[in-house]
């Protein structure tokens, strides 16, 4: 048991270090560009998931105006 999590916490310290290393020597305009990409994938995915509500509020305002009319 000790061997495992001793081999998981030295395997997760290598992998911090390794990303560490990466964004130390990236680029600025790389991460900036990962970052946008995760936000525009995160406002893509907020989008689909709120659809069907902003699709059924919006029929509802469409009822009401005709009938205002």
């Amino acid at each position: 048991m000790m061997d495992k999590l001793q081999a998981a916490l030295s395997t997760g310290a290598g992998v911090v270090a390794l990303i560490a290393l990466i964004i130390a020597e990236a680029p600025f305009f790389l991460i900036l560009a990962g970052m946008a990409g995760v936000a525009t994938l995160a406002r893509f995915l907020y989008e689909s998931w709120t659809y069907e509500e902003r699709m059924e509020e919006y029929e509802r305002k469409m009822q009401s105006y005709s009938l205002l009319i």
